[in-house]
């Protein structure tokens, strides 16, 4: 979960494709930073570890079912598509929100805290009113007790229900390799906060407009080329359909880099089971989640070598684009 181990539940005609791995035991989990761009009263609390009491109530089925029902995406003109593809700056993405994210940054070190600063301040700095909230707890870690803290960024914490986006801000806690070297998680998942970052600025004005919605959409493990996205849940498959069509769609428009065929990222023609992630807590309360995480996991996963010089940048403006026309057609921005 977030920089600890993800656990697989795949389907026998693709357990070949990734490696399993074990959970582990002992860390603390769900370090994330929330991007909450509508609020619901379907979680009722926000700030979860894995060991907090109100997760032990039952999902509300219904409710969630309910909501899945009732909501539609707008469609957008062609002349819509290119405008909001034409707000995400790969350069601001890549020098004011990724870099400053690079450094070592496990939970409990000074590279930690500074990250986290800068989250906070470039959500204080857009010109929708984010309301920003830290929850800061301790937990026993491998390497003693060990300072966490989530960023909850809500936009008009009045509303009544939500759409989460999410992601965690630090890295995996690895010694230093013999050459000094030391993990700095740029996949994992520097580049995801990068990218919400990135959203919530290219459609900073447009999210003054936002309605009421349900969905959970978790990134993780992006910024490497060539990615691949299964479909992980039955309930929340026309979003993922609706990730699969906006691709097809920006493709023929030409609006998309290095992108060869019109179907490259996404494909609902391999089932896959889900893979246990940061997602875990608002799932068991009955929120529908999307998960966007490539399988099998990029080559340089857990590996000194997840550092900026094996980003993908086209790839990464290629997500931007894509989850920039989904927000609003999910949204209705436009």
């Amino acid at each position: 979960m977030s920089s600890v181990s993800r656990r697989h539940r795949s389907s026998q005609n693709t357990a070949n494709r990734v490696k399993r791995v074990k959970l582990s035991q002992y860390k603390v989990v769900l370090y994330a930073f929330f991007l909450v761009l509508c609020a619901t009263t379907l979680l009722g609390i926000y700030r979860f570890s894995y060991w907090e009491a109100d997760l032990q109530e039952k999902p509300v089925r219904p409710v969630r079912e309910k909501f899945q029902l009732i909501h539609k995406p707008k469609s957008l003109q062609i002349s819509e598509v290119k405008y909001l593809t034409s707000l995400v700056d790969l350069q601001r993405l890549w020098t004011t929100f990724l870099k400053p994210m690079l450094i070592e940054r496990y939970a409990g070190t000074l590279g930690n805290k500074q990250v986290r600063q800068h989250i906070v301040n470039q959500l204080r700095s857009f010109s929708a009113s984010w309301k920003t909230e830290l929850d800061v707890f301790e937990n026993k870690t491998p390497r003693g007790s060990v300072h966490f803290a989530n960023i909850v960024a809500t936009l008009d914490p009045r509303a009544s229900r939500r759409l989460v986006l999410s992601c965690h801000y630090d890295s995996k806690y690895f010694p230093q390799d013999e050459k000094g070297q030391v993990f700095l998680g740029a996949t994992d998942s520097a580049v995801p906060c990068s990218l919400m970052l990135e959203l919530a600025r290219a459609l900073d004005m447009k999210l003054l407009q936002l309605k009421e919605k349900d969905l959970f959409v978790l990134l993780d493990l992006l910024g490497a080329p060539n990615p691949l996205f299964l479909n992980h849940f039955d309930d929340t498959s026309r979003w993922f359909e609706r990730l699969l069509s906006i691709e097809k769609r920006l493709h023929r428009l030409n609006l998309l880099q290095l992108h060869p065929v019109e179907q490259m990222y996404f494909h609902k023609d391999i089932s896959y089971g889900s893979v246990e992630d940061d997602h875990v807590p608002f799932m068991e309360k009955g929120v529908p989640v999307l998960h966007l995480i490539p399988l099998p996991f990029p080559r340089v996963w857990h590996k000194m070598e997840d550092h900026e010089e094996n980003l993908h940048p086209p790839t990464v403006e290629n997500l931007c684009k894509i989850l920039a026309v989904f927000l609003s057609e999910y949204l209705h921005l436009t």
